[in-house]
């Protein structure tokens, strides 16, 4: 990344942001089901700044305060679910279904290509830093594209937590359903393949 500011950054900002609304949902889920104790602490890992990206990141530094900014968020989905799911494993159903309201509230709101839709997901999904080259398409075509997640950079944060990253991908894939709900598209996962149709 370079030291000036660019589109990839504000791409990449927009995507701490959007996962930053997913934790806040579940948070504000939590609170309104009395989930949250004394014990957890929704601000423990800080909050992001308010502002235009040009305003508020280090010009000098913007690679290294993006990564801070992508480890603090991942740092708190980790941290949130772990301890709301600890004595309650339950409730991973109804932070699942969280993550699938938030998609269609933010989801796409009308029928696109498939390759379309897949871009979106890109603008969306936080997937560590653009040099990381998580995701691999291995098949497209006009109805479909499969892509395989070659690396994992989340399991580090839910280890971290003492969680079970398997959580996130639960999330995840619910999150992303709830985007394409309207598109005319459907995701399928097996494993770490994914398919939109």
């Amino acid at each position: 990344m370079s030291a000036f500011l660019g589109p990839i950054h504000t791409w990449l900002y927009g995507k701490v942001i959007f996962q930053n609304g997913l934790v806040n949902a579940i948070a504000e889920m939590a609170e309104e089901k009395n989930w949250l104790s004394e014990e957890i602490d929704v601000h423990k890992f800080g909050e992001l700044e308010e502002g235009s990206l040009e305003d508020i990141c280090d010009p000098m530094n913007i690679h290294g305060w993006l990564q801070e900014r992508v480890s603090l968020v991942e740092r708190k989905l980790a941290y949130l679910v772990t301890e709301l799911t600890k004595a309650a494993p339950e409730r991973m159903t109804e932070i699942a279904e969280c993550a699938y309201r938030f998609g269609r509230e933010n989801g796409i709101r009308e029928k696109m290509s498939v390759s379309d839709v897949y871009r979106y997901l890109e603008t969306k999904l936080l997937n560590g830093m653009p040099c990381d080259h998580v995701n691999e398409i291995v098949e497209q075509d006009e109805e479909k594209i499969i892509w395989q997640q070659v690396t994992d950079i989340h399991r580090s944060y839910w280890d971290e937590a003492d969680g079970n990253v398997e959580k996130f991908y639960v999330i995840k894939e619910r999150l992303m359903e709830g985007i394409v709900e309207e598109s005319g598209h459907r995701i399928n996962v097996r494993g770490n393949v994914y398919e939109l149709r």
